[in-house]
């Protein structure tokens, strides 16, 4: 290496340092170096990735390639699985002692007296971003000196790259702003835990623990005992981001002994801003580096032939976890047995000064010992200092009141007062139980305690080191020192109340070690016990997948055993607290809830996370919409969506795997499934769709529902969260003049994506109408708000509250998306009736669009599509008087009061509607429901609904869309969408919107409306109800004129979401139906329609057997009366055909005086 290289020095100033190896000039060593970096080119140049070529591209100083193409390289480079890496680290592990000190500062640590390690490669967005400091810092030199640049030489080339992967960051005190972050963090962390996680994980571990633990499997299958038991009393708690997935395991043990460990890695921990707790150092150091050490044998090992060094460092995995888990047990036993004869509540540690004290029961003097450990651990200026426990119920005579190790605030436990402390006990105690009480109350309790943990099992290990395989390392070592731990509980052994855990956070950063975890533990034999496993990043393989049951060296292909089922039922809305919902049942009762109020709920909705205020306004109730995309998207900087229609054209350029890992694609999709839920489909490559989830899972928040271990594949998807949706409205639409590049960018990436990772966009056409719907409403809220966007900008801190709150609520009337949707122009089915025309351009015009994602309800299954003037009489003979009660015009029944438990089953509750108007969403129907398969609630009033306005349900209405994608003429159902509950409202008119979209009708007919009243209700004081229908005929930028909106080249791929290969398709379709007609030869009809039945898929019919009822033929494509457009229903008015296709009347939907 010469002394010119460009990161290298020279200086005297690094010579060699006493101690660590024989004196060696400095000029030798960097020969040595220079010799050592030679030797690695010429294995290199042997690769078939072309290292050398990569290396001297990467460190081009004139012309850079672009950003992905660096990162491509860099990629490589940086992955430890690569040949690349593990090359490295044997060549510099070799000849570490004899290195230059700033090589083995900059390249390697110290992991002993004499014993150095390669570091592991930083992230890659951290060595491009040093890449491109690096080469700024080169050119600028070069520019200074007026020289031009001469290119480096391969092994130059090789030192800088090994110095910008391997370096370590500096671990530099954080930035201010970091510090408030992290301080907005641990006061979050600080916060109520509510909702039922705690409950619903215990319930989970009980249902667990009906089924049999056993690392031997059962000889037989006996009757009530499951064949194939579970492994070992290890889960892992997987979900996306912002659940509280650490917090849970926090309270956890306040109510269950044990502990929280977090395993950060150092990048992560040295980087982020985002995560708490921090890395615990000892346990986390003890740890990786076993992980590592494994890694390093494990991949530069072919275990086919070398099966001797495979299983030395299997076992060496297995002595160091072993350690690692009998120390744990042996120093939280230590800590109970303590905490139990301090409290002087269990007979064999009665405190002196309490001999005959009446005490509680075992159960509630084992719960405050197990808070008082909790507290002392995690109520710390080191941890968190102002933590909100709940306490169960506990003994009130404790000692640990008197030593003031128990403090109950008032609200974690209301209807309980805390014992006054007496601390004159302290000095009567023994002089161990004195150190003890000092460590409790020390602010390092919990460094303490793991610091423990670590040093006793450095104790441990030469007695571990003789212990010959895992089974014998888990009976001799880990069982004893666990078993003393168990017998400390109260309950008997039968009894599952009572459970000890182990949780360790961030695991992912030695999974190379999980499944030894699994097998040590499984060996264990615990009773009681549990290890959980939990992940930001949801690595789903070695947590609970098939890598987990295969590496645990389970019979998996006999079927012996069963991996425990992960926990993910972590819920939803949990900041709505139960008196907020009274306070909400009442303002809705007093007709005081008002349309701001509702949306002050938005924060408390959806994941806890968005509950903390980094993610909105607490005086105005604003979501902050570019912090909230932050935790949706991701990216070292902050991501923009990219430029028109280059990003387009690279997409389909590249192939599926590259396309799949791009993050402007991952973003792209994660930012469009918020809006329009989208498929996965299990029939993807599995591979693709492994990564694809993953990545969505771990940075994107998409929700895991499922996991199936054996194989691999994840139930997931997108719940409404209203925070996500409007943040995701918001990034289509802030910059108005770029909503078209984006929702092209959307599409094309959609579509890109059937290929990429196997998406299932719907062949019958719903979520192509689903994509239309919602561009529609942003291109409607472009129209709208162009100008209030631009006062507002990207700031989330904007002073002009008011257009920001206008702007990120979004609503839009009906005609506008109407007009921006289908269009202006709709053909009256009934020309005679001016009036309804006129009631409809008002309707349109005082009717209130908010959605801005959609969501999932049993709506279609709950609601039966029946109208109520055909349900019984008896329904509408069992009136409830009204009396004098303060009740408005919703509350009062249906019907003449018909009590509501017989009116549900006929009628939408229009306090459903309001749950999803709250929310910003319209409801998705369930799979082959009759009628709707979209509903949109909407809202009646002169104004736009977001103010102080009192919020009415009676004002509350929906939009019915039904789709049809077949080349037969479809049945128009009696009703689209269900009947509304009645309102007690003489003058009223309850109106509400049907869509019908033929989406293989002909293309050459304009829009029909009709306007139909329903039956006249027995009661003169129910409101009269009208519902308007719209058919919409074909696919086309006529029949949909959202579709103009799109650039040119996404607009042309369109007809992939609906099944179309393009627009042409189904003009074809109508041409075979029509031709198939046509024939005379029934033989021929036949034969045509057993090919249309092949192509589906259908099984054919075998001629020759006799049937009552042959199956019909293809019927005639216009028997959807291509001349008016009119349906079945619509004909059923009395409109003629002939009388209305001579002369259409076209008419246009106009705004209504407000």
């Amino acid at each position: 290496m010469s002394p010119s290289s460009p990161l290298s020095s020279s200086s005297a100033s690094q010579s060699t340092s006493t101690g660590d190896s024989d004196v060696i000039s400095l000029e030798a060593r960097n020969k040595l170096y220079s010799k050592l970096l030679s030797d690695l080119l010429l294995e290199l140049v042997k690769d078939p990735n072309q290292y050398p070529k990569a290396l001297r591209d990467i460190c081009k100083l004139v012309n850079p390639k672009p950003e992905w193409q660096l990162r491509a390289a860099l990629a490589v480079l940086c992955d430890h699985r690569q040949s690349f890496f593990p090359l490295v680290h044997r060549k510099l592990g070799d000849n570490a002692l004899h290195l230059p000190r700033d090589v083995k500062n900059e390249l390697m640590h110290r992991i002993g007296k004499r014993q150095y390690q390669c570091n592991q490669p930083q992230h890659i967005d951290i060595v491009y971003t040093r890449l491109v400091a690096w080469i700024k810092t080169q050119t600028s030199q070069n520019s200074d000196s007026d020289t031009s640049a001469q290119p480096l030489s391969t092994q130059d080339c090789l030192d800088v790259v090994l110095r910008l992967i391997l370096r370590p960051s500096p671990k530099s005190p954080p930035p201010l702003e970091t510090r408030a972050t992290r301080q907005q963090l641990v006061q979050a962390f600080a916060t109520d835990f509510r909702g039922p996680a705690l409950h619903n994980l215990l319930r989970h571990l009980k249902v667990l623990s009906r089924h049999s633990f056993n690392p031997i499997p059962p000889s037989k299958s006996a009757a009530g005992i499951p064949s194939r038991p579970y492994y070992a009393k290890v889960v892992s708690i997987l979900q996306s981001s912002g659940f509280g997935k650490t917090k849970l395991c926090v309270h956890l043990s306040a109510q269950q002994a044990g502990l929280l460990v977090c395993l950060r890695a150092d990048d992560k921990a040295a980087s982020s801003v985002t995560s708490f707790p921090p890395q615990d150092e000892k346990i986390y150091g003890l740890l990786s580096a076993c992980s590592t050490a494994f890694a390093d044998v494990i991949n530069n090992v072919d275990r086919k032939n070398n099966d001797e060094l495979a299983a030395t460092a299997d076992l060496c995995a297995c002595v160091t976890l072993g350690c690692f888990l009998a120390a744990y047990c042996h120093v939280l036993t230590d800590k109970l047995t303590k905490l139990m004869r301090l409290s002087g509540c269990f007979e064999w540690h009665h405190h002196e000064q309490h001999p005959q004290s009446k005490h509680a029961t075992p159960g509630m003097c084992w719960n405050s010992i197990v808070f008082a450990l909790s507290a002392s651990l995690h109520r710390k200026s080191t941890f968190v200092g102002q933590l909100k426990l709940k306490a169960d119920g506990m003994c009130r005579t404790s000692a640990l009141f008197s030593h003031d190790l128990i403090r109950i605030d008032a609200d974690e436990s209301p209807h309980s007062t805390t014992p006054a402390p007496d601390l004159s006990l302290y000095d009567q105690l023994p002089k161990d139980l004195k150190l003890f009480v000092d460590e409790l109350r020390s602010p390092d309790t919990r460094d303490n305690l793991l610091k423990a943990v670590k040093e006793e099992a450095d104790r441990l290990l030469p007695e571990a080191q003789q212990l010959k395989s895992a089974k014998d390392l888990a009976q001799g070592l880990v069982k004893p020192r666990l078993s003393q731990l168990e017998r400390l509980a109260p309950s008997q052994p039968d009894d599952n109340s009572t459970i000890f855990f182990l949780a360790l956070d961030e695991c992912s950063s030695i999974s190379p070690i999980l499944p030894h975890l699994r097998r040590l533990w499984s060996f264990s034999q615990p009773q009681r016990t549990w290890i959980f496993l939990i992940d930001t990043k949801s690595h789903i393989p070695p947590l609970a997948g098939s890598e987990a049951l295969s590496s645990s060296r389970l019979q998996f292909g006999t079927g012996t055993h069963q991996i425990a089922p992960p926990f993910t039922t972590m819920p939803l809305d949990v900041h709505h607290s139960p008196e907020e919902a009274a306070k909400l049942q009442s303002d809705f009762a007093n007709r005081s809830c008002t349309a701001r109020r509702l949306n002050l709920l938005i924060p408390k909705l959806g994941r806890p996370l968005w509950n903390d205020k980094q993610f909105y306004r607490d005086e105005h109730g604003i979501p902050k919409c570019h912090h909230i995309i932050s935790k949706l998207v991701k990216s070292n900087f902050v991501w923009q969506w990219p430029s028109d229609l280059d990003k387009i054209v690279d997409l389909f350029d590249w192939d599926d795997d590259k396309a799949a890992g791009d993050r402007d694609f991952q973003n792209i999709m994660a930012l469009t499934s918020q809006r329009v839920p989208l498929g996965l489909s299990c029939n993807a490559v599995k591979r693709k769709w492994q990564r694809f989830a993953k990545d969505q899972i771990s940075n994107h928040l998409r929700v895991v529902s499922k996991v199936h271990p054996q194989t691999d594949v994840v139930e997931s998807h997108t719940n409404s969260e209203p925070p996500l949706g409007i943040a995701a409205a918001w990034s289509f639409r802030y910059q108005a003049d770029r909503i078209k590049s984006k929702w092209s960018l959307a599409v094309a990436t959609v579509i890109r994506a059937q290929n990429a990772i196997g998406l299932n966009v719907g062949l019958e056409g719903e979520e192509g109408i689903h994509l239309l719907c919602t561009m529609a409403t942003d291109f409607a809220a472009e129209d709208k708000y162009q100008n209030d966007y631009e006062s507002v900008g990207l700031d989330d801190e904007a002073e002009d509250h008011a257009a920001k709150y206008k702007c990120t609520m979004g609503l839009v009337t009906v005609k506008d998306w109407l007009d921006v949707l289908i269009g202006s122009k709709l053909t009256s089915a009934d020309e005679s009736n001016a009036e309804a025309d006129r009631a409809f351009d008002a309707w349109c015009s005082q009717n209130w669009i908010n959605f801005k994602q959609i969501g999932d309800h049993d709506l279609g299954r709950q609601v039966k599509m029946k109208r109520k003037a055909d349900a019984k009489e008896t329904d509408g003979k069992n009136h409830v008087d009204g009396g004098d009660e303060d009740h408005n015009a919703y509350d009062k029944k249906a019907s003449g009061g018909r009590e509501h438990d017989k009116d549900a089953a006929t009628s939408l509750d229009r306090g459903l509607l309001a749950n999803f108007w709250v929310r910003h969403a319209a409801i998705r129907g369930v799979s082959n429901q009759k009628g709707w398969d979209l509903l949109i609630p909407v809202y009646e009033s002169t104004e736009m609904p977001i103010g102080d306005e009192p919020f009415a349900l009676e004002r509350l209405s929906y939009i019915a869309i039904q789709v049809k994608n077949t080349v037969n003429a479809p049945d128009f159902p009696e009703q689209l969408g269900p009947d509304l509950d009645d309102i007690v409202d003489s003058i009223r008119t309850t109106s509400c919107l049907e869509l019908f979209l033929d989406l293989r009708g002909p293309i050459t007919k304009a829009h029909s409306l009709l306007s139909s009243a329903e039956p006249a209700n027995t009661d003169a004081n129910i409101a009269r109800r009208v519902r308007y229908n719209i058919y919409v005929s074909g696919l086309d930028e006529q029949s949909y004129p959202v579709l103009k909106r799109l650039d040119e080249l996404a607009k042309n791929m369109t007809p992939t979401l609906f099944g179309l290969s393009s627009y042409g398709t189904n003009q074809f379709d109508h041409d075979f139906a029509h031709y198939v007609c046509d024939l005379e030869n029934n033989d021929d009809k036949v034969a045509d329609r057993q090919q249309l039945d092949a192509a589906e898929g259908k099984c054919p019919l075998i001629q020759g057997i006799p049937m009552r009822n042959p199956p019909a033929l293809l019927q005639r494509p216009t028997n959807r009366i291509f001349g008016t457009g009119q349906s079945k229903r619509m004909r059923a008015t009395g409109q003629d055909d002939a009388g209305l296709s001579g002369e259409l009347q076209i008419k246009r939907l106009k705004s209504s005086p407000a």
